[in-house]
C-alpha cells in the first residue's frame, strides 16, 4: 500500500503522518537504523506505526477530528497541549510525527510486533516458568509501554498519565499565613486542639 501523508489539510485516504524518508532522517540523526532501499519493508514498517497510534483505545487525544471520513487522529478542532498553547485545525503536531518515526524505527527492526494479541486480555496476575516468577499490580498496563512514545504523546491525551506535580503542590508553606491570632482566638484557646497554639 502507498504511503499517503496527512498534512494538516484533512488528506482524503491519509494513513500516514511521514514518509520512509522522514523516518530515516530521524533515524540517522539518532544513529538508530531504518532504511528505505525497499520500500515495501520501510512502507509496511511506516504504516504499522500509523496503526498504532490511530488505536484510540490506547490514546485518547484531545479535541475531536475535523472529518467523520478523516483515517488519521489529526487534524482536529478543539486540540491543544497539557498546558499548552491550542493547536490549529490544520496542523499535525510535530509530537505525533516524531512518536510515528520512534514506532516506526521498531517496526521495521520487528516487523508485526507493536500491537501484539493479549491473551485474556493481558491481566496476568501470577505467571510460573521454572523457577522464574512474574506478578503484576492490579493496574498495571495490559501491555508493554513505549515510554518514548508516551512521552512524546503525553501533553496531547486526555487520559495524561506520568504528569509532573502542579507548582504549588511542591511550594513552601509560609508559617505567618497560620499565626495563632489568624482567627482571633487567643494564645492556648483553640478548642479544636488539647494543647492549644504556641504562642510565639
Amino acid at each position: 500500500m502507498t504511503v499517503i501523508v496527512e498534512d494538516g489539510s484533512g488528506v482524503p485516504g491519509a494513513n500516514s503522518f511521514v514518509t520512509g524518508a522522514t523516518v530515516a532522517a530521524y533515524a540517522l540523526a539518532r544513529n538508530r537504523v531504518f532504511s528505505t532501499v525497499d520500500p515495501t519493508l520501510s512502507d509496511a514498517a511506516v504504516l504499522e506505526a500509523a496503526d498504532y497510534l490511530k488505536n484510540e483505545m490506547r490514546y485518547v487525544y484531545r479535541g475531536t477530528r475535523i472529518s467523520y471520513t478523516q483515517t488519521m487522529p489529526y487534524p482536529r478542532t478543539g486540540a491543544s497541549e497539557y498546558r499548552g498553547p491550542a493547536i490549529p485545525s490544520n496542523v499535525v503536531p510535530w509530537r505525533c510525527c516524531d512518536a510515528q518515526c520512534e514506532l516506526a524505527i521498531r517496526a521495521f527492526a520487528v516487523p508485526g510486533t507493536l500491537q501484539a494479541d493479549l491473551d485474556h486480555g493481558g491481566k496476568i496476575t501470577s505467571e510460573k516458568v521454572d523457577v522464574l516468577e512474574t506478578a503484576y499490580r492490579a493496574d498495571a498496563d495490559i501491555e508493554l509501554l513505549l515510554m518514548t512514545v508516551r512521552g512524546l504523546l503525553n501533553p496531547l491525551l486526555l487520559n495524561a498519565g506520568f504528569l509532573p506535580a502542579q507548582p504549588y503542590q511542591g511550594a513552601v508553606v509560609d508559617p505567618r499565613d497560620f499565626r495563632h491570632d489568624s482567627f482571633s482566638n487567643p494564645a492556648g484557646t483553640d478548642p479544636m486542639s488539647p494543647r492549644g497554639w504556641i504562642a510565639e
